[in-house]
């Protein structure tokens, strides 16, 4: 008996066999169609880099813990293998492409790996294809990259799909405004985490009233501001939740002008999972039915120190995007043709839109034609369906 071990995989590890693995390439060539429509020029960054640029900062930094190393056998240096695009993106943008006009818009595809899955996304390689619009903080870009998500995947055909507005750095602005001692912050994340309200009114003060008011704001984003818009917040809290407001309300004006309808905003504003490199606006898209994210996204800094340029992009997971869109086989159409049959007619027949496989059947075999996953066989020069 042949010994199966061989081709088992490690934990969040599959091969995607067909007709997945063609469907979920002609959506990823599809979304990247749709990213040049608004100006997105595609870029392909290397699988791994050298640990001293791949890890060096910005966003890449919160992913130290999430990246395999591998020593490189040639300069014997350490390595990273990408765990995440977004920082080799802002890397060619500080270098390669340095000297190009801004804002810079960028679109890739390309496949990660993980240390480790989290509980709602197990799988540790994955494709992510995405949008990066770099060298531009005004709400307009903000909008724009909101509005791309969601018309492209729109264009996929899915329904039921839902936007969650958060801002990471929103906590931390009320810890220095409040003057949160450093030794109760994790107390207060824990609770915030587990959406814990009993316990953040424990803390019995102000900062903790306010993180009890953004907990009662999550829900449906227009009923969340209105709740969170007669408090008196201290002013750079009141700007960020105000800037916020301003981005969701000009979002809905862009997709009352786009004529996109069904598209469900919501606000949670105590989320930091998953937007460990972010500030100001984040979100995250959700559709109807499906098991986690089908991408996140939101404003960053691509780089470090001085050489920092503030960024705003997303990232799709496109065995997510798969899975919402709906696992359907792509409308090919496979035609059997006998081996002898010239190869000009096959071409002609090519040239007629279907896709041929060629064997050594006789046209009379349909059961073994089938199997092959033809609908269609050539017959006498003739197509016929079967």
């Amino acid at each position: 008996m042949k010994n199966n071990s061989s081709s088992l995989l490690p934990n969040g590890l599959e091969d995607l066999l067909p007709p997945f693995a063609g469907h979920e390439a002609d959506l990823s060539y599809r979304l990247i169609n749709d990213f040049v429509g608004f100006g997105y020029r595609r870029v392909k960054t290397p699988l791994a880099e050298f640990e001293d640029s791949l890890l060096a900062g910005g966003p890449s930094s919160k992913l130290s813990h999430k990246t395999f190393r591998v020593m490189d056998p040639v300069s014997k240096k350490m390595m990273g293998v990408r765990s995440d695009t977004t920082p080799q993106i802002g890397r060619l943008a500080l270098s390669r492409l340095r000297d190009a006009a801004r804002p810079l818009r960028l679109s890739y595809c390309a496949d990660i790996l993980r240390v480790q899955g989290s509980d709602l996304r197990p799988e540790r390689q994955y494709c992510q294809v995405g949008c990066e619009l770099i060298g531009d903080e005004s709400l307009e870009a903000d909008v724009e990259i909101l509005l791309i998500a969601v018309h492209s995947l729109m264009d996929l055909g899915l329904e039921g799909l839902s936007v969650d507005l958060c801002c990471s750095s929103l906590i931390n602005t009320i810890f220095d405004e409040y003057d949160v001692k450093s030794s109760e912050r994790e107390e207060y994340l824990l609770c915030l985490a587990h959406r814990d309200r009993d316990s953040l009114s424990a803390f019995d003060c102000e900062a903790a009233r306010v993180f009890c008011l953004l907990i009662d704001a999550i829900g449906r984003a227009d009923k969340g501001f209105t709740l969170l818009s007669d408090h008196k917040f201290p002013s750079r809290v009141r700007a960020v939740v105000d800037e916020l407001e301003s981005r969701y309300e000009a979002f809905v004006q862009g997709l009352t002008q786009m004529g996109i309808e069904g598209v469900s905003v919501t606000l949670d504003l105590v989320e930091k999972r998953g937007f460990e490199y972010h500030k100001g606006m984040g979100f995250a898209l959700f559709a109807k039915g499906v098991r986690g994210e089908l991408g996140r996204g939101g404003r960053y800094d691509a780089g470090l120190g001085d050489e920092a340029e503030s960024a705003v992009g997303f990232t799709f997971y496109m065995d997510s995007v798969r899975r919402a869109v709906g696992e359907r086989e792509m409308q090919y159409r496979f035609i059997y043709v006998p081996y002898g049959v010239s190869w000009a007619d096959v071409l002609k027949v090519q040239d007629d839109g279907y896709c041929v496989i060629r064997g050594d059947y006789q046209v009379d075999q349909i059961e073994e034609i089938r199997g092959l996953g033809c609908a269609y066989c050539l017959r006498d020069g003739q197509v016929f369906e079967i």
